[in-house]
C-alpha cells in the first residue's frame, strides 16, 4: 500500500512539474510578445517601408553603396534600409544586421520579411542567366559602378605571351560570370575558335588550380592578382589596357518595379545616397580603406589600398553600361538573347536625372 502511495505522489509531482514547465514556456512566449508589442508602440515615429538591398559579393566596385550603409547615407535620405551581403573573401567581415526589435517581431511572426527589391551584382551574369534560365527575375541596371573589363590573365610559368595560351586550358568559375566574358574576350580578340583552339574549364579560377595542374591559365580580378604575385605566376595581361565594356556590378531592379507605388521615389533616394558614397570613395581614400578594411575584412591595409589604387575603373557618373551590355549580348548570342533589345535591360533616367539636376556635380564641388 505504501509503495502504490509513493508512486501516486511521484506521478503527482512530475504531472506538477511538467505543468510548471509549460506555465513557464507559454509565460516567456507572452513576455517576449508583450516586450515586441512594447518595442514597436514605443517607436517615436512610424517607421517607413524597409528597403531590402543585396550586395552579392565584396568587389571594389561594390564598395560605395557599402560606405553609403556605413556612414548613414541612406538614413540621411529618408530609407530604412536593411543589406544583405554576400560571403566574405576573407574572415572578419562585418556582416549587417537587421534592427534587434525587427528581429524579434519576425521571430514572433509579428512582421514578415522584406523581399529583396534591390540587388547590387553583376550585370552580365544577370542577362546571361535571365536568357538561359525561365525562373530567372528578369531585371535591368539603374546604375553601373564597373563598366570596365578590368582582370589579369594568368599563367604557368613556361606560358610567356598571349599567343602561347593556344592550345592550353583555360579556368573559369562560370560561363556567365564576369571574369568569364573577360576569357571569352581574349579569345575572339586572338582570332581563335573556342571549341577547337583551346579548352574552357569551369571551376578552375584560382591559381591554386595552376600549381595543381588542373588548368594552365586562369582569368581574375584582384584575389588573382594576389595571388600570382605571392605565388610567383606570371601576369600575362591586365585586360583594362584593351578599353573594352561590360556591364559590371550595377544596382539592378526587377523590370516594373519602378513604377509600383512610391518605389521611384525610394530608388532615387537610393541613388543619391549612393552618388554620395561614391564621391566619399573617390575624394576620401582613407576612409574608403577603413570600411573596406572593416566590412570585407582585408588582412591588412596595404592590401586594402592596393586594391583601391586598382579601382580607377570605378565611374564618378554610375550610368548604365550601355556599350557593355551590346558587348554581352554578342558575346553571349542565343536565340533567347536575340529577342531582348539593349534598351531592354536598363534604365538611365534616375541617372540621367540627378545629373542634370546638378546633384553629382555638386558632390565633387564642380
Amino acid at each position: 500500500m505504501g509503495g502504490l502511495l509513493l508512486m501516486d505522489s511521484r506521478l503527482c509531482v512530475g504531472r506538477l512539474m511538467t505543468f510548471r514547465r509549460s506555465l513557464m514556456k507559454i509565460s516567456t512566449s507572452i513576455c517576449f510578445g508583450c516586450v515586441a508589442l512594447l518595442l514597436v508602440s514605443c517607436s517615436p515615429k512610424k517607421e517607413p517601408d524597409v528597403l531590402q538591398i543585396k550586395i552579392g559579393g565584396r568587389s571594389m566596385s561594390k564598395l560605395p553603396f557599402v560606405i553609403a550603409y556605413d556612414q548613414g547615407l541612406y538614413e540621411k535620405y529618408g530609407l530604412d534600409v536593411e543589406l544583405l551581403m554576400g560571403t566574405p573573401e576573407f574572415e572578419g567581415a562585418r556582416d549587417p544586421h537587421a534592427k534587434f526589435w525587427r528581429r524579434v517581431v519576425r521571430k514572433l511572426g509579428f512582421e514578415s520579411y522584406p523581399e529583396t527589391e534591390i540587388t547590387v551584382s553583376g550585370h552580365t551574369p544577370a542577362m546571361y542567366g535571365q536568357t538561359r534560365n525561365a525562373q530567372r527575375s528578369k531585371r535591368i541596371a539603374i546604375a553601373t559602378t564597373d563598366c570596365s573589363v578590368r582582370y589579369y590573365v594568368v599563367a604557368r610559368s613556361d606560358i610567356q605571351s598571349l599567343e602561347d595560351i593556344k592550345g592550353k586550358r583555360i579556368g573559369i568559375n562560370s560561363p556567365g560570370t564576369t571574369s568569364a566574358f573577360a576569357a571569352f574576350r581574349l579569345i575572339e580578340r586572338m582570332g581563335w575558335d573556342p571549341r577547337f583552339d583551346v579548352s574552357i574549364l569551369e571551376d578552375g579560377r584560382q591559381v591554386a588550380d595552376i600549381e595543381k595542374g588542373l588548368v594552365d591559365v586562369v582569368i581574375g580580378g584582384d584575389e588573382t592578382y594576389e595571388e600570382a604575385l605571392r605565388l610567383g605566376y606570371p601576369i600575362l595581361e591586365d585586360t583594362r589596357d584593351w578599353g573594352d565594356e561590360l556591364s559590371g556590378n550595377s544596382a539592378m531592379v526587377d523590370v516594373g518595379w519602378l513604377e509600383e507605388g512610391d518605389n521611384r521615389e525610394q530608388a532615387l533616394q537610393f541613388l543619391k545616397a549612393a552618388l554620395e558614397g561614391l564621391a566619399i570613395f573617390h575624394q576620401d581614400p582613407d576612409l574608403a580603406v577603413d570600411v573596406a578594411l572593416r566590412w570585407y575584412g582585408i588582412p591588412d591595409r596595404a592590401t586594402a589600398e592596393g586594391r583601391i589604387q586598382r579601382a580607377d575603373y570605378v565611374p564618378r557618373k554610375p550610368y548604365p553600361c550601355r556599350e557593355g551590355i551590346i558587348n554581352t549580348m554578342r558575346i553571349h548570342d542565343s536565340h533567347e538573347m536575340r529577342q531582348y533589345q539593349s534598351s531592354d535591360f536598363y534604365d538611365d533616367s534616375l541617372i540621367r536625372e540627378l545629373d542634370e539636376s546638378g546633384f553629382i556635380d555638386a558632390l565633387y564641388g564642380d
